[in-house]
């Protein structure tokens, strides 16, 4: 095997699982040990390329990438998807309703409406746990458990929506949770 045939792995500063980049070398004035000596300096992991049998066919959880048990395989890591990507998003969305609430509860408070604004905050609370709520997260492990791969995986986390989130307040047609990124 030559140089060519081998891959950095770099990890993440803060979580050694998550994988940062992959990078070659094809500088020919380095060798194998030169390059092992610069792996190990900056705490990268030099592996085969042959050792890896398969990467993700979609790129858009790059940053959620981690090597298999067996370091044999890139898989995505659906638990780092939802904390990073979906459960975000879901705060933004819930942010925006949390935000028009607001507004209610001062409308209700001015016109003394007891009943209304302990309705609206009951609802505030609700959206102030949804991030914690439990259900959510049996749901999520129940697909990626259950998913006979990635694509599937991603499928069907799509279409995961929490019941307790209204969609009313997006300012854009959201239906896929996991890759939206609010308007800039």
């Amino acid at each position: 095997m030559d140089i060519s045939d081998y891959v950095l792995v770099s990890r993440t500063y803060h979580d050694d699982e998550r994988i940062l980049m992959f990078r070659t070398y094809y500088d020919d004035t380095l060798s194998l040990s030169d390059i092992e000596k610069h792996a190990e300096r900056d705490n990268l992991v030099l592996m085969p390329m042959q050792n890896l049998t398969s990467f993700p066919q979609s790129r858009a959880f790059r940053q959620q990438w981690k090597l298999s048990a067996d370091n044999t395989r890139v898989i995505i890591n659906w638990d780092f998807v939802r904390q990073d990507m979906y459960m975000r998003n879901v705060r933004r969305v819930r942010s925006a309703e949390l935000r028009a609430l607001d507004q209610k509860v001062l409308f209700a408070m001015e016109e003394d409406n007891l009943e209304l604004k302990k309705r609206l905050v009951q609802r505030k609370q609700v959206l102030r746990d949804l991030p914690q709520d439990p259900e959510l997260k049996d749901q999520w492990d129940a697909i990626v458990a259950s998913s006979k791969d990635d694509a599937e995986t991603y499928s069907r986390l799509s279409n995961l929506w929490p019941s307790s989130l209204d969609k009313k307040y997006l300012r854009d047609s959201v239906t896929n949770l996991l890759l939206w990124t609010w308007g800039r």
